[in-house]
């Protein structure tokens, strides 16, 4: 039992030094759009999603509290002078802060965009994950947890009775260029694919080989990421892995 408990821990370790050497490549500087934020700058980016029957009165609620215009009264009356209530498009937009709002009106018009950068960091829970889509106005953010909670596209995932989320840990860091026509399934969907493009043939081998799960493999390397404060310590925390289940110790 003892050999055969060894024979694991060394394959684990063999999959798990690539499992992390994967996840490292999501390990990115944060240069997301930031909304919200009473601190940002005239330059920095501001993306307001207009939703399917909001009134002119309603986006002028979004854009004040998100900095881009000073007064909701100048938006509704300038929309109506225009008469643009019917002209403004649905989709996601992207502004800065304290624009003229004639500016404004013109974007809503014909500056819908179709894409927005969004960095998911290594580490980052479902819970973070949702509230940085939802940040960069993406999903709704309990929508998005809403669903992640059953979302399982790939047979390895398991719904586990302790876990929140049966996606958490299969949504790949990266740094993604999401649709602004994406809903929070299109975005999960993405993410979950680009865990298992990177999830070859022959580690799926060798896990079966060693009667393992992927879930399993993909536990342990979460664990050894969450203990380690920088990369240098990852085969350190990995090799203490190793020595305990050597000798049978629980992790």
């Amino acid at each position: 039992q003892s050999k055969t408990r060894l024979a694991i821990a060394g394959g684990v370790l063999l999959i798990l030094a690539v499992l992390m050497g994967i996840f490292a490549g999501g390990c990115i500087t944060n240069s997301r759009a930031v909304v919200n934020n009473t601190n940002i700058s005239d330059e920095d980016i501001i993306y307001i999603r207009v939703k399917q029957g909001m009134t002119s009165s309603d986006i002028g609620n979004l854009l004040v509290e998100n900095g881009v215009i000073g007064s909701k009264f100048s938006f509704w009356l300038n929309v109506k002078k225009a008469g643009a209530e019917d002209k403004l498009q649905v989709g996601l937009f992207e502004f800065h802060r304290n624009m003229d709002v004639n500016d404004v009106i013109d974007n809503l018009i014909n500056g819908k965009i179709s894409k927005v950068k969004v960095v998911i960091p290594e580490g980052f829970s479902v819970p973070q994950i949702a509230k940085r889509l939802a940040d960069d106005g993406l999903v709704d953010e309990k929508e998005f947890l809403a669903l992640a909670k059953d979302y399982a596209p790939y047979d390895y995932i398991e719904k586990k009775k302790d876990a929140d989320y049966a996606i958490e840990g299969f949504l790949f860091p990266a740094t993604y260029e999401f649709g602004t026509d994406m809903g929070a399934k299109d975005i999960m969907k993405e993410m979950a694919e680009n865990f298992d493009a990177r999830l070859t043939s022959s580690m799926k081998a060798k896990a079966k080989a060693m009667n393992l799960s992927i879930y399993d493999l993909v536990t342990i390397a979460s664990m050894v990421e969450k203990e380690a404060l920088f990369a240098e310590d990852l085969p350190i925390i990995a090799q203490v892995f190793h020595k305990r289940l050597k000798i049978n110790m629980p992790l």
